[in-house]
């Protein structure tokens, strides 16, 4: 764990690795194969790309690749190697439409099927829906190639029992999300420390928390708004503390002239607590030299 110290001689962490993709990054995904695949996107230009970095060292493995579509689209799945990425039936409409398979190590396009909606994976099996004049009919079709190798129509309930199992099994086991916080759950020491970080009256919205092997770490908005005339001005400040002791770690600004509370605005992923500072910049911080099992 790379650490600074601070001007009273506390022990600071300090950044593993940032990485900007050249627009707001919208969402990330993990592979099992230790890579981050994500979605960024330039509101004023229309446009969309996607990127992937290593977890651990953040070395880019490619940026800026663009879908056929280079608005509406984005990441459907991470499986094995491959990176699905979507389009939409309609402009401005929830429903997904089309398939886009790029290799993960190098953005290469693998295959593409245009009319087809991704359901659910199991294994190296896709199961995806084709809309018809009067039903829907089913396909399955190879991950890594997009050769159809079966068909479904009146088994959707039978799958759905499949398809459940698949999705809890994507979830990463060493992930874990913040929660609303309580003091009373937490030893004098970090309570008070906290209390000492909320002490003014400016703070808007609800505060999260994660609390994990010894760090606990937290989040809050304060208002900056100079005049009750001012639009919404909200700073998010992220907390990062020794349980026990109650050390500050870690307290930065991550966002500035934010108009609303952000919800999730950190994660734990394996040893790094991530963020995204400023809409637009993914940082990893070690918490820890390995994880529980490394």
């Amino acid at each position: 764990m790379r650490v600074v110290q601070s001007l009273f001689g506390l022990p600071r962490l300090h950044a593993a690795w940032t990485f900007a993709p050249g627009g707001v990054i919208w969402r990330i995904h993990f592979s099992a194969s230790g890579l981050i695949v994500g979605e960024a996107r330039n509101e004023g230009q229309k446009r969309a790309h996607f990127f992937c970095l290593e977890e651990e060292t953040g070395r880019v493995l490619w940026n800026l690749l663009e879908a056929p579509d280079p608005w509406w689209t984005g990441i459907e799945a991470v499986l094995q190697d491959v990176v699905l990425l979507h389009g939409y039936a309609q402009p401005d409409m929830p429903e997904h439409l089309g398939i886009w398979a790029y290799h993960l190590r190098d953005g290469r396009l693998l295959w593409q099927d245009p009319a087809a909606t991704f359901w659910f994976a199991d294994a190296d099996r896709l199961y995806t829906l084709r809309t018809m004049v009067d039903r829907r009919v089913g396909a399955v079709l190879d991950l890594t190639t997009g050769m159809p190798v079966g068909e479904f129509e009146d088994t959707f309930e039978q799958l759905s029992g499949i398809r459940e199992r698949s999705e809890e099994a994507r979830i990463p086991g060493d992930m874990h999300f913040p929660l609303p916080l309580d003091l009373a759950d937490l030893p004098a020491a970090a309570s008070q420390r906290i209390r000492e970080q909320l002490r003014d009256d400016a703070v808007v919205g609800g505060i999260e928390v994660i609390n994990h092997r010894g760090k606990l770490a937290f989040n809050f908005h304060r208002n900056c708004r100079r005049r009750p005339e001012d639009p919404p001005s909200l700073e998010n400040r992220l907390v990062i503390l020794d349980q026990e002791t109650g050390r500050v770690l870690f307290a930065e600004t991550i966002q500035t002239n934010a108009r609303a509370p952000v919800p999730d605005s950190f994660f734990l992923k394996g040893p790094r607590l991530l963020f995204v500072r400023e809409g637009t910049t993914l940082t990893a911080l070690p918490l820890w030299k390995s994880s529980p099992n490394g």
